[in-house]
């Protein structure tokens, strides 16, 4: 489905042709356009020129790019603003345990993301985070 201004857009960031299939699917029938995105400058540039109403951000992407990509989201005030739902393979307490570990020096401690899933992401877990993040008369 193509974007639309009066409807929501979901840009998803992923490194695996299954999660887009299956996030576009889900939210089809929403009417939500979904972006498919495969790498952090791409989206980075996506998200300036269009921010979209959601983000869907897959961290564990080859070199850590979706931790980058978050960390720059984050820093970036006219990006922070985006929404962002992360998934991820691992537990949420011990990925953000490790990357404190990871990362102990880190200027600026990140804040937590609107939500956080592991995989594989359940259908109506999905959708009741999109409707808790998007205006109603975005979706419908």
């Amino acid at each position: 489905m193509l974007p639309n201004e009066s409807f929501a857009t979901i840009v998803v960031v992923h490194d695996d042709p299954h999660l887009l299939t299956f996030v576009a699917n889900v939210l089809k029938p929403l009417h939500i356009g979904v972006v498919g995105i495969e790498s952090r400058m791409a989206c980075l540039d996506r998200c300036r020129k269009q921010p979209p109403d959601a983000l869907l951000l897959d961290l564990m992407m080859p070199d850590d790019e979706g931790m980058h990509l978050y960390r720059q989201l984050c820093a970036d005030p006219a990006l922070s603003r985006i929404p962002v739902i992360l998934i991820s393979a691992i537990d949420r307490d011990l990925f953000f345990s490790y990357h404190q570990f990871s990362c102990p020096k880190s200027p600026h401690a990140l804040p937590p993301p609107r939500a956080y899933f592991e995989k594989p992401v359940e259908a109506e877990d999905l959708i009741s985070c999109i409707h808790s993040l998007i205006p109603e008369r975005k979706v419908s």
